[in-house]
């Protein structure tokens, strides 16, 4: 149940829900997001066949309920699909490999044309990256708190991204084969890291023996109706005559309503979610039916009922995001919001949250609770270099990434300081070689604060609730709670330290008898994660921000 209310007009909100047996009961509403020029509270109510209920809030010494009078609300429930996304992900560390440049751990299975490690990344070369440098790397992962791996494409392709692929049932041999992949989901489940992967359902390679026998037979082929082929015989790639991803030839379109086509993919998904695979990304999303992903859905649930899966979208998501499709989206409107904010300072503070809370507002909440936050992507420039190479900035950016709501994941490399243009700048390889290269004030604080997160609940499944913004200096505060575990966060976008005092509750109750929410325990003491500095029944909290910069505090 939602309540929306103009923009800082009120101070709290509690809902008051009545059962078909006159039970009543007064819930706090948590803080949900703000969308100019309106800010939403939100909450969750179990129903079993009917309530009743109305709102009670409160500005100041002001109380008010609506409606007004003896009017209430009513609810008579339908069925709605179950929305349930996987509790392993909720908050956790998501870190993006891109297999052929994150490490070789194998130079026997490198590509016969391969060039030295760290040259400069091009559309068609290969640097040898493989799944034994992954496995190698685990504890470096590790350190950093990562709970999953998702990679890009694994499976056979010619490529070296691999988003044609030419056999799903395959593991490119310049990566590995099924025994490695078996070693490495060993080895990550080992230390408690789960493993998605890159499932690319809407075209196949133009290489892959299926494509191929349609060149070769035309109208003849068994695969045939596999593809939108206008007229044969085949041309292309480079002139295709033929339906392909964004007019690439080297991409031909599958026929995923065609039985067979599903019967080949959903095989494939089987195979790997029953070898180990805890989810799936999806490629181009939009581009694939929705009838296909409800199947999808259907099918690796069965196998695995915390099986996730995240779709690439772009834009709104919405219309993935019902519960019977994906459990979330990659997170660009989150990436973009931080890149005008943190890397290019285009927006206020303010501006900031009512683009995050654009989002917030429009998925439901299990979505949100497990949503994908990222800052870059294989297809998109390093944030580093889009922020003209100033570290702070990539600092603060990741910091936020790792505090807000949602599961934050990091582009390989990020954590150290990796720069590079559109693709193939991107996709530089690792630089394991050169550590003197990495900026490990951002590596350590990647670290640390994922620690602070996987001891403190608040950080990874906290409600969020804006503390105090300053738009002409870029400050901005917000708090994340979950019952009674609350944290501070702050960020000074200024060349300048600032001084900021917030007024903290604890955690509210609601006193029937005369409908006053009063504090239900003192706050204890607030600490700060970086300093280590510790402040005493904390109410009001005062403390500096230095220069572009950011705190921490655990209130306890």
């Amino acid at each position: 149940i939602r309540l929306r209310v103009k923009k800082r007009d009120i101070e709290s909100a509690f809902l008051i829900a009545t059962d078909r047996h006159f039970a009543e009961d007064t819930l706090p509403m948590p803080f949900l997001c703000t969308e100019s020029p309106f800010e939403y509270y939100e909450i969750g109510v179990p129903i079993e066949d009917y309530i009743s209920y109305r709102f009670l809030v409160f500005d100041g010494a002001r109380v008010a309920l609506f409606p007004p009078g003896d009017v209430e609300f009513e609810i008579t429930p339908n069925e709605p699909p179950v929305f349930v996304t996987p509790q392993w992900s909720r908050g956790a560390l998501f870190y993006q490999i891109f297999p052929e440049r994150f490490a070789n751990g194998n130079p026997q299975n490198d590509p016969k044309n391969v060039v030295p490690w760290g040259s400069t990344p091009e559309h068609n070369n290969f640097m040898g990256g493989d799944l034994d440098g992954v496995i190698e790397h685990l504890p470096y992962l590790d350190s950093l708190g990562v709970g999953a791996i998702y990679f890009n494409p694994i499976f056979e392709a010619g490529s070296n991204h691999k988003y044609d692929t030419h056999d799903y049932y395959a593991i490119d041999d310049n990566f590995g084969d099924d025994e490695l992949f078996r070693s490495l989901e060993s080895a990550a489940e080992a230390r408690d890291i789960k493993i998605v992967l890159d499932g690319v359902f809407n075209h196949i390679g133009f290489g892959s023996p299926i494509f191929q026998d349609v060149v070769e037979k035309g109208s003849e082929s068994d695969y045939a109706d596999w593809f939108f082929v206008h007229d044969y015989p085949v041309q292309g790639p480079e002139n295709p005559n033929y339906e392909c991803w964004w007019g690439f030839g080297s991409l031909p379109k599958l026929n995923t309503d065609n039985s067979s086509v599903r019967e080949y993919l959903f095989g494939a998904i089987r195979k790997w979610t029953e070898l180990g695979a805890d989810g799936w990304r999806l490629d181009v999303a939009p581009d694939v039916p929705h009838r296909f992903w409800k199947a999808f859905r259907d099918s690796i649930r069965a196998i695995n009922p915390e099986a996730y899966s995240i779709g690439e979208i772009w834009g709104d998501g919405t219309p993935w995001l019902g519960g019977d499709e994906f459990d979330a989206v990659m997170n660009y409107r989150f990436r973009d919001a931080c890149v005008e904010f943190f890397a290019k300072s285009n927006i206020t503070p303010e501006d900031f949250l009512d683009r995050l809370g654009g989002y917030l507002a429009d998925y439901p909440q299990p979505t949100n609770a497990v949503i994908l936050n990222l800052l870059g992507s294989h297809d998109t420039p390093r944030f580093l270099t889009i922020a003209h190479n100033e570290s702070w900035r990539l600092r603060l950016a990741l910091f936020w990434t790792l505090i807000w709501p949602g599961a934050p994941c990091i582009y390989y490399g990020d954590e150290i300081g990796m720069t590079g243009d559109k693709d193939p700048g991107c996709r530089k390889a690792f630089p394991w070689d050169k550590p003197t290269t990495w900026n490990t004030e951002t590596l350590q604080m990647v670290g640390y604060i994922s620690s602070l997160r996987k001891r403190n609940r608040c950080l990874r499944d906290g409600t969020f609730r804006p503390l105090f913004i300053d738009n002409g200096a870029k400050v901005l505060a917000i708090e994340r709670r979950f019952e009674d575990e609350l944290a501070v966060v702050a960020v000074n976008l200024s060349a300048e330290k600032y001084d900021v005092a917030v007024e903290l509750l604890a955690e509210n109750e609601f006193a029937p008898a005369d409908n006053v929410p009063f504090p239900a325990k003192k706050l204890g003491r607030a600490t700060e994660a970086f300093s280590g500095e510790r402040y005493y029944d904390p109410s009001p909290l005062e403390f500096t921000i230095p220069a572009r910069d950011m705190v921490l505090f655990i209130v306890r």
